[in-house]
């Protein structure tokens, strides 16, 4: 059968040329024939210009700034590590009380929190530390030592003045620096020398206050699980 024909023109040099309608075969031909031309294209005309290079930051070097907890992750993380939570009398939540003083969004006056480290938020902080490290405390000193979260590896009656309480208190505080900051601590390192010298120091300040060495003991592991809640690398990532 005769194909449908048309007339149109193309040049070539000076001459002009009339050819028939493109059947469906040679618009097949043409098209493949492209698409293996293009195959077949040097690597400097398909090069890219990399002399220009766009950099971008997507937070993983070491000068990443430190990002806040917000209240809800601060809340639960308080928990996680001393299994108790800050509330009132009425067992309420302390944190959610406050939630519009700590920046937290209503979604009327604002719609976003405000994770600043702000004296404000470090006071309330503070607040919340001692009152759940108070009862924390008292919880643990009633309790028998496979029951303790807290006091795990020292015993109740260790000090630094022996050499075993010494390590005894040394391996308690590289215990909770990793369960409080998520961080393992060698027991020669020097950062957890400078945790145990604060335990000392807490331990003596309370000694001159009249406390016996039970009870001075106890208000120095008080003073660590306050220090390890407000210390920044509990509520920053």
């Amino acid at each position: 059968m005769r194909a449908f024909c048309m007339r149109f023109f193309w040049k070539a040099g000076t001459r002009i040329f009339c050819a028939p309608f493109f059947s469906t075969s040679l618009l097949l031909f043409l098209w493949l024939h492209g698409c293996h031309a293009q195959e077949e294209a040097t690597f400097e005309e398909l090069r890219v210009d990399n002399e220009e290079k766009i950099e971008s930051d997507i937070g993983l070097g070491p000068g990443r700034p430190l990002k806040r907890l917000d209240i809800d992750q601060l809340e639960a993380s308080i928990e996680r590590a001393t299994g108790l939570r800050w509330v009132d009398y009425s067992n309420h939540s302390q944190f959610q009380r406050f939630r519009s003083t700590l920046g937290i969004p209503d979604f009327f006056a604002s719609t976003k929190e405000d994770l600043e480290v702000s004296p404000l938020f470090l006071k309330f902080l503070d607040d919340a530390a001692r009152s759940v490290c108070a009862n924390l405390i008292n919880q643990e000193w009633r309790r028998s030592e496979s029951e303790r979260i807290f006091l795990t590896e020292a015993k109740k009656e260790d000090t630094t003045e022996q050499a075993d309480g010494r390590d005894r208190i040394a391996k308690n505080l590289a215990y909770l620096i990793e369960r409080f900051h998520g961080r393992s601590l060698a027991l020669q390192a020097a950062e957890l020398q400078s945790w145990l010298n604060l335990w000392k120091k807490a331990y003596e300040t309370s000694r001159t206050n009249g406390n016996n060495q039970e009870n001075a003991a106890r208000s120095a592991w008080q003073a660590m699980c306050v220090a390890l809640l407000v210390h920044p690398d509990f509520y920053t990532y």
